[in-house]
């Protein structure tokens, strides 16, 4: 029983650390969007176009969305599903716990008047 619990601490602080790793990380690095993309894709965030999940991704917010905008919710999310891997694999975790520490960090990086989907399913906006 003493084993069981040993093991328990010992798995809980191994996440801990790996999800302090990956909020370090998280702070110095950009998430999936080189530098022209960012520029676009805060204009599209703002706009309304696209919005950022909790989960990390982004998504389409209107159904009239431009093939431009498809292409770039595609493009930089299989550049985030590369990136979270990456992380995941570095802090011996699983990429949706990555990803979700990085949502974190794209929430407080966003500008002004951006869009988010709660894990709930209401959209916000950043103010």
């Amino acid at each position: 029983m003493f084993q069981n619990r040993k093991r328990a601490a010992r798995s809980a602080l191994s996440k801990a650390l790996a999800l302090g790793f990956l909020a370090w990380v998280a702070a110095i690095a950009p998430v999936g969007a080189s530098a022209q993309n960012l520029s676009t894709l805060d204009r599209f965030l703002v706009a309304g176009d696209v919005g950022e999940r909790y989960d990390g991704y982004l998504t389409i917010r209107r159904k009239e969305a431009t093939p431009q905008v498809k292409a770039l919710v595609k493009t930089v999310n299989r550049q985030r599903r590369s990136f979270y891997a990456q992380a995941a694999e570095r802090a011996k975790t699983r990429p949706e716990y990555a990803a979700r520490v990085y949502a974190q960090h794209i929430q407080k990086k966003a500008p002004r008047g951006a869009w988010f989907l709660a894990e709930s399913g209401d959209w916000v906006r950043k103010f």
